[in-house]
């Protein structure tokens, strides 16, 4: 008995035959991003990475220290109005989707709040038995953690429409680290420091007992995920200046 073969049928086609997925998504849109574009992104992260460093280092000062200097408020002045520039630039690219505007956006709030309340820490710092200004220092303290886990977020988006897949990773990761690692231990130290200031206690002298009596460990371990979302915010940084470069390489001169 003759099989009946249909010579019409076309074969099958195999996996490795199969034409290559197309890039649907946000991947791929920062390599068709302009030379100005590609410059405010690059001066925003600078100036987010260096604003929110100089932010860190004057807290870190002005919490351990027994008095007001001059430096450390004019840094961190300094630091919380670079803060704004460079959210401010990162939130001007609107050709990276609508997950960078709403990220970008969340940040550039985060900023202009940072510059409210940091006059107001300050004042906490000469009044620190004040519960008017604890409220406002310990939501300038919230409100600059949380922009550690904002700048993860950021460096995401950049990682995915970048089709950096190891970014992304490191970027949630990080994110989650500074979550975990910060919240809930500022929960804890901002309730002991309300309850101190409600009883007639000094909350600032409290807070430096604790700090002094910490191990070294410890502080690092709370500094940790400062490190580490900075380090991505200089990552992200460093790619995107890298496709500027290539971008004016490219350039025609002009005439």
């Amino acid at each position: 008995m003759s099989e009946k073969i249909d010579v019409a049928a076309p074969p099958p086609i195999l996996a490795a035959d199969a034409p290559p997925a197309t890039v649907t998504g946000e991947a791929g849109l920062l390599d068709r991003l302009g030379g100005d574009d590609l410059a405010r992104l690059t001066l925003g992260f600078y100036c987010v990475f260096w604003g929110a460093l100089v932010m860190l280092a004057a807290l870190c000062e002005s919490l351990t220290s027994m008095s007001v200097r001059f430096v450390p408020v004019f840094v961190l002045g300094a630091g919380s109005l670079t803060l704004v520039v460079g959210t401010w630039r990162l939130h001007q690219v609107n050709a990276l989707g609508d997950s960078w505007r709403r990220r970008t956006r969340e940040a550039l709030i985060a900023a202009g709040l940072l510059a409210y309340l940091c006059p107001f820490y300050l004042m906490w710092r000469r009044v620190p038995v004040n519960l008017y200004l604890l409220g406002h220092a310990l939501a300038f303290l919230a409100v600059f953690c949380y922009s550690v886990s904002l700048c993860c977020q950021m460096v995401a988006v950049i990682g995915r429409v970048a089709d950096k897949r190891r970014l992304v990773v490191q970027a949630i990761l990080f994110g989650t680290i500074s979550i975990v690692m910060l919240f809930p231990p500022f929960a804890l130290f901002a309730q002991l420091m309300v309850l101190a200031g409600r009883n007639g206690r000094d909350p600032l002298g409290l807070l430096q007992f604790w700090l002094g009596r910490a191990q070294p460990w410890m502080v690092l371990l709370v500094l940790a995920p400062f490190a580490l979302s900075l380090s991505l915010v200089w990552a992200a940084k460093d790619l995107v200046l890298q496709r500027l470069l290539a971008t004016r390489a490219t350039e025609p001169p002009s005439s």
